[in-house]
């Protein structure tokens, strides 16, 4: 899987401004843009980031988002976020 940064970028900016069209100016982009660059990310990833049905978009539930049982370059190991 190919993650780049700005996808990344906008969804802090979201999570930080409150909303689409503040992370927009904040990333120098339109608000379609930064809405598109968002749902790709979740789509790239497979599961939803953001809860869009409230007027503030919200991180989404964490229960609905997986997380890894191990951490890269730890030589396989498994380690547990808790």
């Amino acid at each position: 899987m190919d993650i780049k940064l700005r996808p990344l970028r906008a969804l802090v900016e979201v999570t930080r401004q409150g909303g689409f069209s503040q992370a927009a100016r904040t990333v120098f982009a339109t608000q379609s843009a930064v809405s598109k660059a968002v749902r790709q990310l979740e789509e790239d990833l497979g599961f939803v980031l953001l809860d869009r049905d409230v007027r503030i978009p919200l991180m989404a539930d964490s229960d609905s988002i997986p997380i890894a049982d191990s951490v890269p370059g730890d030589g396989g190991h498994v380690a547990r976020v808790s």
